[in-house]
């Protein structure tokens, strides 16, 4: 079993590994992870908690119907790479004439919000609109049931975790009972998916019980 790792650690790991510079098709085993994700997405809006170099973004655009994306990852060189990305691929930031973003990156550590800002999602609390997404998140970091509380209830939400270990994860699992029985507290499992070595989870998460309240005034993530 690895250990969690700090920001320093993935900006180093975006800017050395030729793989991050590639495109999500080009990157087997990994494009069947954001397949099978992005094939849970019914919603025109994303929000994607640990967005990564941009690949699934990419990914999103380009085979499915979304208009809006909105990433967050607190690697300040992952977060520079998906903004190159998008526009190296001339995908508009903007749909039409409107002053909406199409899609947005911004640095968030989401560890800092987790126990924190229970409400910092409200804006994107519309279940016909937006869609969470947590791909190769929950693994990296101890707070993973404090991060996924931090998506508004009722929201349609996609998660992955491993099936295998990593100097970087925390956990990993070998079933999918193991998932149900840490994830089902929190989300509404309507279906699991198995591309390679990783669980892909579709549901809904589920109404808060015994969470806390707001300890600190929910922070503006995105600009605008």
């Amino acid at each position: 079993m690895g250990k969690e790792q700090d920001s320093n650690y993935y900006n180093s790991l975006y800017a050395n590994s030729s793989k991050y510079r590639k495109s999500w098709n080009q990157i087997s085993p990994r494009k069947k992870l954001w397949s099978a994700a992005a094939s849970f997405v019914n919603t025109p809006g994303v929000v994607d908690l640990g967005s990564g170099a941009g690949q699934f973004a990419e990914c999103l655009f380009e085979t499915t119907g979304i208009q809006y994306y909105k990433g967050l990852d607190f690697s300040e060189k992952a977060v520079r790479m998906s903004r190159e990305r998008l526009v190296d691929k001339r995908i508009d930031e903007y749909l039409g004439s409107g002053d909406d973003k199409r899609w947005e990156f911004n640095v968030v550590d989401l560890n800092a919000l987790a126990g924190f800002h229970s409400q910092a999602f409200f804006r994107f609390g519309d279940a016909d609109v937006w869609t969470f997404t947590i791909l190769e998140v929950l693994e990296h970091v101890e707070k993973d049931l404090e991060i996924l509380s931090l998506v508004p209830e009722g929201s349609p939400v996609v998660i992955s975790v491993p099936s295998f270990d990593d100097e970087a994860h925390c956990r990993h699992f070998t079933s999918k009972e193991s998932v149900v029985f840490r994830y089902s507290p929190y989300i509404q499992i309507k279906q699991i998916r198995t591309p390679w070595k990783w669980y892909v989870v579709q549901g809904i998460k589920k109404t808060k019980v015994d969470h806390e309240k707001d300890k600190l005034s929910s922070p503006n993530l995105f600009e605008g």
